[in-house]
């Protein structure tokens, strides 16, 4: 299980970020809108940013990808209210949907940490006994 996480966990992360960005392409055409204050806007972009330069860094399977993961998943289940799997939510009662979004959000925070605790065990050299 750990191997197919090492793996596959950083790209199936990546994946489900830019299916997010798609799905929430709306996001993209409000920059700028008007009733959006300079700080509303800044925070889209913020937004972009961190998730596509988090998507990029994971499929790429670098360190740098989690780092801007973080901050990236905090802005958009605090800020944005979005989940990073899309449709799941649209199952649920509209009374359900923020705490299912809220648990959905925080797994994938979860699994994104041990997926980047398993790169850093499993690449960590021996230690050398004299």
């Amino acid at each position: 299980m750990q191997d197919l996480v090492y793996k596959y966990g950083q790209r199936v992360i990546s994946f489900l970020i830019v299916i997010t960005l798609l799905v929430n392409w709306e996001m993209f055409s409000i920059i700028g809108a008007a009733g959006l204050t300079l700080a509303n806007n800044l925070l889209i972009v913020i937004w972009i940013i961190l998730l596509f330069t988090s998507a990029i860094g994971l499929y790429l399977k670098t360190n740098w990808g989690f780092f801007f993961f973080y901050p990236g998943v905090l802005l958009t289940t605090i800020g944005f209210s979005i989940p990073l799997i899309p449709f799941v939510i649209s199952v649920f009662t509209f009374e359900l949907r923020p705490w299912i979004m809220i648990g959905i959000n925080s797994m994938l925070l979860m699994f994104a940490l041990w997926t980047h605790w398993l790169k850093h065990v499993i690449n960590k050299p021996p230690k050398q006994v004299h």
